[in-house]
Parts: C-alpha cells; sequence; structure tokens
C-alpha cells in the first residue's frame, strides 16, 4: 500500500543519513522501524547502526534490558 506522510525538515535529513549509512532507501528503512517499534522483528540478530545525530556506528544485539531485570538476575 502507497501512503503520503508529513516528516519534519530535521527528522527526514537524519532518517536519510541512517538509510545511506545502512545502505537502504528511505522506504525500507521506515519499514525497518516500523516493523521494530511494533514488535515485529523476531530475529535478534546483532545489526550496526549509525547514529543520525552523530553518525557514529552503534552496535545493537537483541532486546533493552531494565534495571529491573538485572536486578532480578542478582538476587
Amino acid at each position: 500500500m502507497r501512503t503520503t506522510i508529513e516528516i519534519p525538515d530535521l527528522a527526514h535529513q537524519r532518517l536519510k543519513v541512517l538509510a545511506q549509512a545502512r545502505g537502504v532507501s528511505l522506504g525500507k528503512l521506515l519499514m525497518e522501524l516500523s516493523n521494530q517499534a511494533l514488535g515485529l522483528n523476531s530475529d535478534a540478530e546483532a545489526t550496526v547502526i549509525a547514529s543520525p545525530t552523530t553518525g557514529f556506528l552503534k552496535l545493537k544485539l537483541g532486546q533493552p534490558v531494565t534495571f529491573e531485570e538485572l536486578k532480578a538476575l542478582d538476587e
């Protein structure tokens, strides 16, 4: 399905930088990010992403761990 969305200029610039760093189109990046936000990504593979703010590369591994989860492991 095709749709039109409004993206603020700064967000659009950052998304373009991130898409370029990943070597994907802006549309594919938006699909990946929306799937991630909706919890539709089932793979826990490590990925390298570029910070849209700084351009530095970051390693992403699975899901974030909360302080409560760490505390429960310590008990």
